[in-house]
């Protein structure tokens, strides 16, 4: 199973995972390897442009309105604290959503 880290400053904790830096990417590889993903680690703040809670609130609709199917372990390793707590939000309301299926 694939392990998936996203941030566009820091490595991930050891070579296991796969590192992507930017909101586009990341989404793409969701959509590419749906079921496939047993862990996502997002940070929030990802440089210009989107951020980890945009992907999270995307992985959030997609499970709402297509039936996706999302990582099986949601993190957020971000240091921005609002950020953090946006980002877990989001996932509590993707677990809630896979506990009704």
């Amino acid at each position: 199973m694939i392990k998936l880290y996203v941030d566009d400053e820091r490595n991930p904790p050891s070579n296991e995972w796969i590192l992507i830096k930017n909101h586009r990417d990341t989404i793409q590889f969701l959509i590419d390897n749906e079921g496939k993903i047993d862990t996502l680690s997002l940070d929030h703040d990802l440089g210009i442009g989107a951020s980890g809670y945009h992907i999270a609130k995307w992985i959030e609709e997609k499970v709402y309105k297509e039936n996706y199917i999302p990582p099986k372990h949601l993190y957020c390793h971000s240091q921005n604290p609002v950020g953090k707590e946006n980002i877990k939000n989001c996932y509590r309301s993707i677990k809630r959503k896979i506990r009704e299926i």
